[in-house]
């Protein structure tokens, strides 16, 4: 081929070809490799702790808590074997066995497990449904032990008087 001025045509050289193809290859999966480990990365789970929790506050109503007590919880807090001193107002607590219990302030009382707790000094108010069966209320002179109840236990302290008054059921 020539031009108009009758000087021969001169084609560039051709690109050299590379291999774009194993190039975008290379970029693809390194891509996905960072994908795969930002997405391990943000969804591995924490690692599990022991939880000694046996029971969880479900209700508190005017309650003002004593120095010695470690909570100052709120609804939904999980609490494990711990002693809990209210200087006043009610607080209910569901244990993991399904028996619920309110305590009236100023109380005293220590969780020992989903199945049993001891009433220092107050006033505690327990349903037991069928799941709890055996739920024990343990006090300095007696031991409650229900079997499918509604019952009540007030320890007066001062006094060393320990009363038991049944609702429903027997203990």
């Amino acid at each position: 081929l020539q031009e108009a001025e009758g000087k021969p045509l001169v084609l560039p050289d051709p690109p050299k070809r590379t291999r774009t193809w194993a190039r975008a290859w290379a970029v693809g999966a390194s891509v996905a490799l960072l994908l795969l480990v930002v997405g391990v990365w943000f969804t591995k789970e924490a690692p599990i702790q022991p939880d000694n929790s046996s029971a969880e506050i479900n209700g508190l109503r005017g309650v003002e808590w004593n120095e010695k007590s470690p909570l100052t919880s709120e609804v939904g807090h999980r609490i494990g074997p711990d002693a809990l001193w209210l200087d006043s107002g009610e607080m209910e607590i569901r244990f993991d066995s399904g028996a619920l219990l309110t305590v009236t302030g100023p109380a005293s009382l220590e969780l020992e497990d989903s199945m049993n707790f001891v009433l220092n000094a107050g006033l505690a108010k327990v349903y037991v449904p069928e799941s709890a069966h055996g739920f024990a209320v343990k006090t300095e002179w007696l031991n409650v032990v229900d079997e499918g109840t509604h019952f009540s236990v007030m320890v007066d302290q001062e006094g060393g008087v320990t009363q038991t008054q049944v609702f429903e059921g027997q203990v």
